[in-house]
């Protein structure tokens, strides 16, 4: 351990991992329908804790509030009720309306890695995490955090408009838990 924090590396034996397949659906003879699992040591899982639970700190302050998943002190299920509301309102006021689920599919694969980069600033990254690792969910919230800020920008010049909760006259135009992200969309008439 010692090791780690004077060089920042982590050391061959401490990096190795085991990968098992864990099936999803029983009685299949599909590779898609397994799951790789990866068995790390439990020196690698202390030394990945660490920058986890220091990004989670923070991730409330700099995640935007459309985010409901991998935040401190937010529910998934706070996004969900505020999605129905939203669409509920829009259906009873018979305005148009666009919505849609996206479901970034293997999102923490599929990553860009000069998004982290750019998100992380100074704390440069030398490559991906593994499958499995502490820290995938909060540097995936973090790059799915850009979307959010394009989509506020895109609100800020007119480009598209949001679905008003009536009650408290605010706008949401999507609304994100983990790797799936409800787009709610007004169409101008």
């Amino acid at each position: 351990m010692e090791d780690f924090y004077n060089s920042g590396i982590i050391n061959a034996v401490t990096n190795e991992t085991l990968i098992c397949l864990i099936l999803k659906k029983k009685d299949s003879v599909k590779l898609k329908d397994y799951r790789p699992k990866s068995l790390v040591t439990s020196l690698y899982k202390a030394v990945s804790k660490v920058p986890a639970t220091r990004l989670k700190e923070v991730l409330g302050e700099t995640t935007h509030a459309n985010q409901g998943a991998f935040v401190k002190n937010r529910q998934i299920l706070d996004v969900v009720l505020v999605a129905n509301e939203a669409v509920q309102d829009a259906m009873k006021l018979n305005k148009s309306r666009l919505v849609f689920k996206i479901d970034f599919d293997h999102a923490y694969d599929h990553v860009e890695w000069r998004v982290v980069d750019d998100v992380m600033g100074k704390f440069k990254t030398t490559r991906g995490v593994r499958q499995g690792d502490l820290l995938s969910p909060f540097l995936f919230s973090l790059v799915i955090d850009v979307l959010s800020r394009l989509m506020e920008k895109a609100q800020e010049y007119n480009l598209l408009h949001g679905l008003f909760i009536r009650r408290d006259k605010v706008e949401v135009s999507h609304l994100q838990f983990a790797d799936d992200t409800i787009f709610l969309l007004g169409v101008k008439e």
